[in-house]
């Protein structure tokens, strides 16, 4: 049973920051059932931990598709989750080349528009 569910939708490039507040401490965090946080060791680099008085918030660097998921705030050594969020992330800004070629076949005028 989780105590709280959320669902996040972030843009690619950002950072991300899933917090996790518990009265006990150490937390576990895991990304679709996989151990990413433990006992103090990160094993993803793009993800880091800020600790506080029974705070242990995840944070994502420059997000990604790839993080897409499911993650889960567990404390230490239990089955039930503390924390859970659903990860959606946008592909964000993107660059819209438009290369056009014309050919002049008759003395007539075009007009292209484009938005």
């Amino acid at each position: 049973m989780f105590a709280a569910s959320k669902n996040i939708h972030a843009t690619a490039g950002q950072t991300l920051s899933l917090p996790c507040s518990t009265p006990e401490g150490p937390v576990e965090w895991r990304k679709n059932e996989f151990l990413i946080y433990s006992k103090g060791i990160i094993r993803d680099p793009s993800y880091y931990i800020v600790l506080a008085a029974h705070q242990f918030d995840l944070h994502i660097k420059n997000i990604s598709l790839n993080d897409e998921g499911a993650f889960k705030c567990f404390r230490d050594h239990s089955t039930a989750a503390w924390m859970k969020y659903i990860v959606t992330v946008a592909a964000g800004n993107f660059l819209l080349s438009l290369n056009i070629s014309t050919s002049i076949v008759s003395s007539l005028e075009q007009d292209i528009e484009c938005s």
